[in-house]
C-alpha cells in the first residue's frame, strides 16, 4: 500500500516549492511541476491496480517498491530543505535528489505498463476525477433515515422500558453479532420522544472490548452528572467518580444505555453506580454475547435477540443508503444479487451500498463487484462481511485510503473523535490538496463526507446548525483499519497500563520506514526509546494518556532521540510541571503542535511549516498561573507570525500581536484569542480569510470600545464569532455594518446587551445560532434556529415574548437559569405549538434532560 507515502510526497512538493508562497524558492520549479504531474500518474495507476482483492505478486512488488521510494524521497527532500534553511547549503544536492526521483517515477510507470498491470489511461491524478460518475446518495448529516427491519423487536423493547407493572430497576438486553444493528436500535430508542419524556435522566456509555472503567465513568459523569473534563480530571479515584454518578441518580427515574459490553467484569463494576429506588429505572444493554446478557440479570423475556434482515428488508435498506436514484433494470438485478450476498447483515449492506454509490451504474462495473463477492462455500458470515468491507476499502481513491488508515492512530476506546482535530491532522499529514476555490479545511471536510457517504465512517454528534462535531468507526471497520496499518507498519501503538518504564524498540523493524506514526495510548508509563530503533524517521507523535480520562504524568518525551522529522506533535495530555525547558527549535518541519501549557517550553522560531497551534486551557488555573503563562507567551510566540502557513491557532490567552510585524496570513482559518484593542483595520486586513474568530475585551478604553466593532465587516468570510467581554459597560453596536453578513454563529459572554444591539444582531441575514452566556438581551427576530442561554444574572427573569414570533426557532438551551426564565421558555414552546410548529425543543440542563 503506497497511498500514504505518495499522497504525502505530493503535498510536500506543493508546500515546499509549488504554492504561491512556498517555503523554499527554487529556479527549477518547472522540473518539480513535471515531477508532480508524473507522480500523479503513478498514483492513478496504482489506485486502479489495488481495487482487486486478488493482487498479484508482481503488483505487490511494484507497490512495495513505490512505497519505499516515496518515503525515502520525502525524507531526503525535507532533510535537504532543512539544511538549506538552517545552514545556507547549496541547492545542488536537493536538485540531484529530485532528478533521481524523476527517474525512479518514470521507471515504475514503465514497469506497470509493460507488465500490463492495469489498463487505465494515463491522466493526471485528480482526487475528484473518480467522482464524475457518482450516484447521488449518502447524506451530509447525521443518519436520520427510518430504521429498516427489526420493527417488532423495537416496539417490544420500548414496551419493556415503559412498562409500569414492575417498578424495580430492570435490565433489558439487545443481543446479536457485530454489524447487525444493536447500537442503531438502541440509539433509535434513546432518541424516541416517548422514551425521553418518560425518564428524568438519560445517559449513554460505551464499554467496548478494550475495557476501561475510568473512561466509562468519565462518559457517564459528562452526560449524566454534567461535569466538565476539568472537573472530572480533579477526581483521582474511579471509586469517587462512580459515587458521583450513583449519588446523582438516586431518587430519579433514569434510563442508561450501556453499549457494546463484552464481559462480566464490566457489569460488576458498573451496576454499583446504578441505584434501585423502585421508581421504574431501566438499563439497556447491547452485547454480542448472550452469556453477558444472562449474567446481568436479564430473564428470557427481557432479552431481545436481533435477527438478520429478510430479503425485502435488505433491499429496502440498500435502496435507502444508495439514495434516490432509478437504476436500469439489468443493473438493479445485479444489485439484488449483491444484496443477497450480504445475507441480511445491515453493516455489510450499508457498506456495499456506499461502495456502489461511488461506482458507475453500468452492468460491467457492478458485475465486477458482484464477482469479487463470490465467497467460498466454506466461508462463514463473519469472513464474508470482512471481504465486503475490504472490497470497499480497496476501491477507495488514494487520498481517502490515507484518511481512512489515519483512524488507526486513535485508541479504540476513544469512540468519538473531534472533527476539528481530525481535519487539522489530515491537513498536517499532507493528505489534503487545495483545489482552486476550495480551502484545505473545506477539502478535508469533503474527504470526511465522502467516507461518511460510503458508510465507512459514522457521525456521532452534530452541532445544531448541522456541522459534524464528532465522528467514529464501527468496530468491524476499525478492526479492518488496524489490520491494514499494522500490515503496512505505519503505526506503532503502545497500550501498556502499568506504571513502569517501558523500553521501546528492542529489535529492528522489518521495514526501514516503519513507525511513521507513534501513538501512546496508555496510562502512567514513561516511554524510553531504544537507540537501535529508527524512531528518528517518525513523522507523528501522539500521546493519549488522557484517553481514559486520567491526566498524564510528567515525562521527558524525547530523551536523547532525534525527532527532527516530526511534523505532528500532540502533548496535550503530558504535564511539564517538573520538566526542564522543552526545546522544539530543531523541529522546523513541524506542522501541528498541541500542548498542555507553554511555561516550560522554549520559544518557537524558524517554524516556517507550522500550520496548527493548540494550547490547552485549564479553567482551574490560578490567576497567578495565567499571568505567568501570558508573560511567557508574549515572548514564546514572537516569531510565530513569520510562518506563512498558519491555519489554526487556539491559544487560551490574549494572543500577543505586534501590528507592524504581522504579514498577511492568507491561509489563517481559525484564531483564538485576539485582544479587542488589536481589532483595528490594519490588523483585520491581514487575516482576510479567517472563518472563526475569538475576541476578548478585558480593559476599558472608551474611544476604542466604540470603534473596534466597525472593523469586523472587513472579514467577509467570517462565519463564527465569539466575543468575551469582561467589562461591565454595556456593549454598543453602532450599526448592522459592524458584522460581516456571512456570520452564521455568534456567541457573546459576560456583557450587557441593550435594545439597539439586539436589533442590529437580529438583522444579520445568515445568523443561525446565537449563544448568550451571562448576557442580558431584549428582543430577537429573523431566521434564528437556536438560542443558548447560560448563567444569566437575575436581572433577566424571562425570555421576551417576541421570541414566540420566530417561526424558525427549533432549540432553546438553558443552563443554570432561574425557574421563571425556564417557565418563559416553555410558554414560548407552547405558543409555537399553537402556531403549528412542533419542532421547538426546550432543554433545561439544570435538570439534566432535554424536554420536548
Amino acid at each position: 500500500m503506497a497511498c500514504v507515502g505518495l499522497i504525502s510526497l505530493l503535498r510536500t512538493l506543493d508546500l515546499q516549492f509549488l504554492e504561491p508562497r512556498p517555503i523554499l524558492v527554487v529556479d527549477y520549479k518547472d522540473e518539480i511541476q513535471c515531477l508532480h504531474q508524473r507522480l500523479s500518474v503513478l498514483v492513478a495507476l496504482l489506485e486502479e491496480s489495488e481495487k482487486k482483492l486478488d493482487v498479484s505478486e508482481a503488483e505487490r512488488d511494484v507497490i512495495a517498491r513505490v512505497k519505499e521510494i516515496s518515503f525515502r524521497a520525502e525524507e531526503e527532500i525535507e532533510s535537504e530543505v532543512m539544511e538549506i534553511l538552517s545552514n545556507g547549503a547549496s541547492h545542488e544536492t536537493l536538485h540531484q535528489i529530485l532528478q533521481r526521483l524523476v527517474e525512479d517515477t518514470e521507471r515504475h510507470i514503465q514497469c506497470i505498463e509493460q507488465r500490463n498491470i492495469t489498463q487505465i489511461s494515463l491522466l493526471s491524478y485528480n482526487p475528484q476525477s473518480n467522482q464524475e460518475h457518482i450516484i447521488p446518495g449518502g447524506g451530509s448529516k447525521l443518519d436520520n433515515d427510518a430504521m429498516v427491519g427489526h420493527a417488532e423487536e423495537l416496539e417490544r423493547t420500548k414496551e419493556m422500558l415503559l412498562q409500569r407493572f414492575t417498578q424495580r430497576r430492570q435490565v433489558i438486553s439487545i443481543v446479536g453479532m457485530g454489524g447487525i444493528g444493536k447500537t442503531t436500535m438502541a440509539k433509535n430508542i434513546y432518541d424516541d420522544p416517548s422514551i425521553r419524556s418518560h425518564f428524568d435522566v438519560l445517559g449513554w456509555a460505551t464499554v467496548s472490548q478494550h475495557y476501561d472503567l475510568r473512561r466509562i465513568l468519565h462518559d457517564l459523569c459528562i452526560c449524566v452528572v454534567q461535569m466538565t473534563d476539568e472537573q472530572i480530571s480533579e477526581v483521582k479515584s474511579s471509586v469517587d467518580l462512580a459515587d458521583k454518578v450513583r449519588r446523582y441518580l438516586m431518587g430519579q427515574r433514569y434510563l442508561l444505555v450501556v453499549d457494546d459490553i463484552w464481559g462480566r467484569r464490566g457489569w460488576d463494576d458498573l451496576q454499583r453506580c446504578f441505584p434501585d429506588d423502585s421508581n421504574g429505572s431501566r438499563i439497556l444493554l447491547t452485547t454480542r454475547l448472550k452469556e453477558v446478557a444472562d449474567y446481568s440479570g436479564c430473564s428470557g423475556k427481557y432479552v431481545c435477540n436481533l435477527p438478520f434482515l429478510n430479503s425485502n428488508e435488505s433491499w429496502k435498506l440498500f435502496s435507502q443508503k444508495l439514495g434516490s436514484i432509478i437504476l436500469p433494470l439489468e443493473v438493479k438485478e445485479i444489485g439484488r444479487q449483491i444484496v443477497n450476498k450480504c445475507q441480511g447483515l445491515p453493516l455489510a449492506i450499508t457498506v456495499a451500498a456506499g461502495l456502489l454509490s461511488k461506482t458507475k451504474k453500468s452492468v460491467e462495473n457492478w458485475q465486477s463487484i458482484a464477482s469479487a463477492m463470490d465467497f467460498p462455500m466454506t466461508s462463514d458470515l463473519h469472513d464474508q462481511c470482512s471481504t465486503i468491507l475490504t472490497l470497499s476499502y480497496n476501491n477507495l481513491p488514494y487520498h481517502l485510503k490515507a484518511c481512512f488508515l489515519y483512524f488507526g492512530v486513535f485508541p479504540k476506546v476513544r469512540r468519538e473523535i473531534p472533527t476539528k482535530d481530525l481535519l487539522n491532522l489530515w491537513i498536517a499529514e499532507g493528505f489534503v490538496r487545495e483545489d482552486s476555490g476550495t480551502s484545505l479545511e473545506e477539502g478535508a471536510m469533503d474527504y470526511l463526507q465522502d467516507l461518511i457517504d460510503r458508510n465507512l465512517v459514522l457521525i456521532s454528534k452534530l452541532s445544531f446548525i448541522g456541522n459534524i462535531k464528532t465522528c467514529r468507526m464501527h468496530d468491524l471497520l476499525f478492526d479492518l483499519c488496524l489490520r491494514e496499518v499494522e500490515k503496512e507498519k505505519l503505526v506503532s501503538a503502545f497500550r501498556l497500563k502499568s506504571e513502569n518504564v517501558v523500553e521501546l524498540g528492542d529489535t529492528e523493524p522489518l521495514f526501514e520506514y516503519a513507525n511513521r506514526w507513534l501513538t501512546f495510548q496508555s496510562v502512567n508509563f514513561r516511554p524510553k526509546f531504544s537507540d537501535n530503533y529508527n524512531f528518528y524517521k517518525s513523522r507523528t507523535l501522539l500521546f493519549f494518556y488522557g484517553a481514559s480520562g486520567y491526566p498524564g504524568i510528567p515525562v521527558s518525551w524525547r530523551q536523547n532521540v532525534s525527532f527532527t522529522m516530526i511534523r505532528v506533535l500532540d502533548l496535550r495530555t503530558i504535564s511539564f510541571n517538573e520538566a526542564s525547558n522543552i526545546d522544539f527549535s530543531d523541529l522546523i518541519l513541524l506542522r501541528y503542535l498541541a500542548l498542555n501549557k507553554i511555561k516550560y517550553v522554549r520559544m518557537l522560531k524558524n517554524h516556517h511549516s507550522l500550520q496548527t497551534l493548540i494550547v490547552k486551557f485549564k479553567n482551574s488555573c490560578r490567576i497567578e498561573e495565567i499571568q505567568s503563562d501570558e508573560k511567557v507567551g508574549s515572548e514564546w510566540l514572537q516569531g510565530l507570525w513569520e510562518s506563512k502557513n498558519l491555519r489554526f491557532i487556539k491559544y487560551p490567552y490574549l494572543f500577543p500581536i505586534s501590528i507592524d510585524d504581522v504579514p498577511v496570513q492568507h491561509n489563517l482559518h481559525t484564531l483564538y484569542w485576539v485582544p479587542y484593542l488589536r481589532c483595528i483595520k490594519e490588523f483585520v486586513l491581514k487575516i482576510p480569510n479567517v472563518k472563526v474568530l475569538g475576541i476578548r475585551c478585558c480593559e476599558t478604553f472608551e474611544y476604542q470600545t466604540k470603534t473596534w466593532w466597525d472593523t469586523l465587516h472587513y472579514l467577509t468570510k467570517l462565519e463564527k464569532l465569539i466575543v468575551e467581554d469582561f467589562d461591565s459597560a454595556p456593549l454598543e453596536l453602532p450599526s448592522i455594518n459592524s458584522f460581516p453578513q456571512s456570520l452564521k454563529e455568534l456567541k457573546i459572554v459576560e456583557t450587557i446587551l441593550g435594545w439597539e444591539a439586539i436589533t442590529i444582531i437580529s438583522m444579520l441575514p445568515n445568523l443561525e445560532s446565537l449563544k448568550l452566556l451571562k448576557a442580558y438581551y431584549m428582543e430577537m427576530s429573523g431566521k434564528l434556529e437556536t438560542l443558548s442561554i447560560a448563567s444569566l444574572p437575575q436581572l433577566l427573569e424571562m425570555i421576551p415574548e417576541d421570541f414566540a414570533n420566530i417561526t424558525t426557532l427549533q432549540l432553546i438551551e438553558l443552563k443554570d437559569c432561574c425557574l421563571s426564565l425556564v417557565e418563559s421558555a416553555k410558554n414560548i414552546q407552547e405558543e409555537q405549538i399553537s402556531y403549528g410548529n412542533d419542532l421547538l425543543v426546550v432543554r433545561d440542563y439544570a435538570l439534566g434532560v432535554g424536554r420536548v
